[in-house]
């Protein structure tokens, strides 16, 4: 009788323990599809959704988290590795992160301050984890690294930099500007910013580019970046035309905001023309008023407008389209800034 009752005890602990695993099963089989459903649709937020969501649902005591981003980080990350870029018209800031893989992403929350984000996504990209945040007015991103974390926190740029110039390439994308030669305006410009901006940061100033290529930016886009940012200077680059069918026009001529009580821009515009001339080796043409030209009419700022030579002259297009003599144009209008920093024109504290 003892055994057969033995035998049935252990019957019903083994059907008791063949039920507790079933449902241990159905539990674990269920809640993985939640869990996948879950991610399925964490994953289709937007990026400010998730970080919305995150800051919700996930308890923290960081007290950073009141006033930066914080990302976390995988655990052979390299400072010196992280790269940062900011799109100032656009006013996206992109960093890349290297050694981040799409599930590390997902798996591990970015949290922190959403005051003045309008947008924030991160995913994979071919150097890591791409991060690009949108601010509601141009900012300047600030790392920390802290153990497996890197903390952004935003600056108004002038916080960050003392003196401030923006360049920009006149025309790009669906505006060609003039044509010659098989050469468009738009590109020659670009060249010569970029030269420009090269020159002007080695002597310690910030510029902020209209566009660093071939793309369309608004009149609008571009003049509202220089008096949002309350810039010392806008300067803007131009190849000149001469509209009729003759070539003999040649130099240099630049506008400026003869609105401009203070006498800045004027002056601004007489010292890009002295350099540019001697350093381009152009003919003087006139200081002329260019307020009937949007982006100077529009400007708060001193602004110069530098057409450095007619693309409709053979020989000055000959110079237009040497790589020396482009580096050389930039190199006089960064003379002219430089000059009116000095003397108190531009930046004048």
């Amino acid at each position: 009788m003892k055994y057969v009752l033995f035998k049935r005890k252990y019957s019903y602990h083994a059907i008791a323990a063949i039920v507790f695993t079933v449902a241990m099963l159905a539990w674990m089989f269920f809640f993985r599809e939640s869990l996948a459903v879950s991610r399925a649709r964490y994953k289709q937020m937007t990026g400010l959704e998730r970080l919305e969501y995150n800051n919700a649902n996930i308890e923290e005591t960081d007290e950073k988290l009141a006033d930066h981003i914080r990302v976390p980080l995988p655990g052979n990350y390299r400072e010196a590795d992280v790269s940062t870029y900011v799109e100032p018209v656009s006013r996206i800031i992109t960093i890349y992160i290297p050694k981040v893989t799409e599930n590390f992403i997902y798996d591990n929350p970015i949290m922190g301050c959403e005051t003045g984000i309008t947008g924030l996504e991160a995913g994979p990209s071919d150097l890591g984890m791409r991060l690009q945040i949108r601010t509601e007015v141009l900012q300047e991103p600030v790392l920390t690294f802290e153990d497996r974390y890197m903390y952004i926190s935003f600056k108004d740029p002038k916080e960050v930099y003392d003196k401030i110039v923006v360049v920009d390439a006149g025309h790009g994308g669906d505006d060609p500007g003039m044509s010659a030669q098989d050469t468009r305006e738009a590109d020659l410009n670009l060249t010569i910013a970029k030269y420009l901006q090269d020159l002007l940061e080695d002597k310690g100033i910030k510029v902020y580019m209209t566009r660093t290529e071939d793309v369309s930016t608004s009149l609008e886009q571009r003049v509202d970046l220089a008096n949002s940012l309350e810039a010392d200077a806008f300067i803007s680059v131009h190849c000149n035309a001469q509209k009729d069918d003759e070539d003999t026009l040649m130099g240099t001529q630049v506008f400026y905001n003869a609105e401009d009580t203070s006498g800045a821009s004027l002056r601004l515009a007489e010292l890009c023309m002295d350099s540019v001339t001697s350093a381009f080796e152009s003919n003087r043409l006139l200081c002329s008023k260019g307020n009937d030209i949007y982006i100077i009419r529009e400007s708060k700022i001193p602004v110069a407008l530098v057409e450095v030579g007619f693309m409709t002259n053979e020989a000055e297009m000959a110079k237009l389209l040497s790589p020396e003599y482009q580096r050389n144009a930039a190199l006089g209008i960064a003379d002219g800034v430089l000059k009116a920093y000095d003397r108190g024109i531009i930046h004048n504290d």
